[in-house]
């Protein structure tokens, strides 16, 4: 199921209507892992193991440049998000890149079963969730 109700078609509508905007005003890197605004990357931090084999999951990607950061070091990456023109960015950085990603458009509120994965990440999509929780425990239920 892609869509449930009517918030996943108005917060698909909103990220599909801000995409180009968004993406142009915050400019988020694709060569460093990033936790938040205004918070060191992974650079810094250092808390990613080492990713060369390992299969991850951004939920709530936008144009995954997370998940393209992690492509690059080895990584196997699904990154899903609510937003067609969000995903089609990130079809186009990762292109550029030259890294394949599985970018699928899907609501975090729906993901269904998607596998197992060595490490799922999400940087502030969890409070676009109509049920955050239910999201976490979901997906860290095998």
């Amino acid at each position: 199921m892609l869509f449930k109700g009517n918030t996943d078609r108005s917060s698909a509508r909103y990220w599909d209507d801000l995409a180009d905007l968004y993406q142009k005003e915050t400019r988020i890197s694709t060569r460093d892992f990033h936790y938040g605004p205004l918070l060191p990357g992974d650079s810094q931090l250092q808390l990613l193991p080492a990713m060369p084999g390992l299969h991850t999951l951004e939920i709530g990607c936008g144009a995954g440049q997370n998940s393209i950061f992690l492509a690059r070091q080895g990584a196997h990456c699904l990154a899903i998000d609510i937003s067609e023109q969000q995903l089609a960015h990130g079809h186009r950085l990762a292109a550029a890149e030259q890294l394949t990603i599985d970018f699928q458009r899907k609501s975090m509120d729906a993901m269904g079963d998607l596998g197992m994965f060595d490490l799922i990440h999400s940087t502030y999509a969890l409070p676009f969730s109509s049920n955050p929780q239910r999201v976490i425990s979901d997906i860290a239920t095998p």
